[in-house]
C-alpha cells in the first residue's frame, strides 16, 4: 500500500496530470537500500557531537515510477552534524 500511494500511479491520475502521462503499479519488495555512517567525538563530559553521512537508492521498482523520474532522484545523498550537552553529566 506505501508503494502503490507514493509510487505508483492510477490511470486516473495519469490522465488528469499535466506532468505523468503513465500509469505505473510498483510491485512489492524493498523501499530503499543504502548505508550510514557515524562519528562521535565526546568533547568533554557533557558536550559531544555526531557527524555522519548516508547513501540511500531506490529498489529498482520504485526507481522506475514517473514520479520519480518526473521530480526526483532515486539516488540520495545525506550528511548531518549534531551537537548535544547532557545537564548534570
Amino acid at each position: 500500500k506505501y508503494r502503490d500511494t507514493y509510487f505508483g500511479v492510477t490511470p486516473a491520475e495519469a490522465a488528469r496530470a499535466t506532468v505523468i502521462h503513465t500509469a505505473y503499479a510498483p510491485g512489492g519488495g524493498l523501499r530503499y537500500w543504502g548505508g550510514e555512517a557515524a562519528l562521535s567525538f565526546h568533547i568533554t563530559d557533557a558536550w559531544q557531537t555526531i557527524f555522519d553521512v548516508g547513501y540511500h537508492s531506490l529498489d529498482s521498482d520504485l526507481a522506475d515510477s514517473p514520479v520519480v523520474k518526473a521530480s526526483g532522484d532515486p539516488d540520495q545523498v545525506s550528511a548531518g552534524i549534531t551537537v548535544t550537552y547532557t545537564f548534570n553529566p
